[in-house]
């Protein structure tokens, strides 16, 4: 069970709290109210979705309740939905597709769930591409569902309307559907990131409850520092901080000769705190250029230039992975 003080619902404050989440919003199904907004373009690959809510209907299976739902067109890349499912389930869908419906199901309407969704389609593990947590824990159950193709676009982070609490589909015409009915508090979305639910909750006492997010964290601007390091073939170390997410080979930072390891990096000319790190494979083939290929990230520093890729201290070796993989440390 997990509790969130809420005052908006009528609970009572018992002092256990955080003090982050003191009212709620109550909406009836039956009253057709949600929110939107059009946010300016953004990243279209990854993003974290988290809310609390005390639901209603759960057990009433003619209802698909849409929690946040991005409309652009009506194709895979600009329609895509986070809801309850009809049979009271967590649920990732888009145009024409189901990505994931959990096996774990919605029953409780007198106190409250955490739920978080979170995507990023660079992922090299396909299963890791979408995601579902309830109550700071990942649900891995999954009853129907296939997740996306790697690199594959979403709605979310585009330019064009974003919904919350129900179906807009499509914008002129039809008009709203499939409203959520319920009472909700603490809904926080991050375009750009696939977040750890940590990020806005912890355990007390064996209780789920939330707590401040930090906010996004900034990323230290590509324009900055000198590039360094041995990929200097085809684009060179300029093509690996261009802004380019997904470079084509012939303009990315590679390795000349056949290598088996490389480096690359920045010298910023002073000392930068650096809380973590999020690489992108460097061509639209990969790291590799092969998906069955598996290869190992390192992290150094040093004050100063390395003179080669081993030259400082290590902080930090992520495990043999395959190709196309965003390596994320937190």
């Amino acid at each position: 069970m997990t509790i969130l003080r809420s005052d908006g619902s009528g609970d009572v404050d018992l002092g256990f709290y955080n003090g982050v989440a003191t009212q709620s919003l109550r909406t009836t199904r039956g009253d057709t109210s949600y929110f939107y907004y059009t946010p300016s373009a953004g990243d279209r690959m990854s993003g974290t979705f988290n809310y609390w809510v005390k639901g209603e209907d759960f057990t009433n299976t003619s209802l698909a309740r849409y929690v946040f739902q991005p409309y652009g067109g009506a194709n895979g890349t600009n329609f895509s939905f986070l809801h309850h499912s009809s049979t009271a389930n967590m649920a990732f869908g888009g145009y024409g597709v189901n990505y994931f419906q959990t096996s774990a199901i919605l029953r409780d309407e007198t106190n409250w769930y955490n739920m978080m969704w979170t995507w990023d389609t660079s992922n090299g593990t396909q299963n890791n591409r979408q995601r579902a947590y309830l109550n700071g824990v990942e649900l891995t159950s999954m009853g129907s569902g296939t997740r996306s193709g790697v690199r594959q676009q979403l709605g979310f982070g585009g330019n064009h309307q974003h919904n919350f609490l129900a179906n807009l589909y499509p914008p002129a015409g039809t008009g709203a559907d499939s409203f959520v009915g319920g009472h909700h508090a603490y809904t926080t979305y991050v375009n750009g990131l696939a977040l750890d639910p940590t990020a806005f909750g912890e355990f007390k006492n064996g209780v789920w409850i939330a707590k401040n997010y930090a906010t996004k964290p900034s990323l230290i601007a590509q324009d900055t520092g000198t590039a360094i390091g041995d990929l200097t073939a085809q684009g060179g170390l300029a093509g690996a901080f261009d802004g380019n997410r997904f470079e084509s080979y012939a303009d990315s930072a590679a390795t000349s000769g056949g290598q088996a390891t490389g480096y690359i990096g920045k010298n910023w000319g002073s000392s930068k705190t650096i809380t973590g790190f999020i690489l992108y494979s460097p061509t639209q083939y990969g790291f590799v250029g092969s998906g069955a290929s598996t290869f190992t990230v390192k992290l150094y520093g040093k004050n100063g230039s390395p003179s080669n890729s081993t030259d400082g201290t290590l902080l930090f070796t992520s495990s043999s992975v395959n190709d196309n993989l965003i390596s994320q440390n937190g």
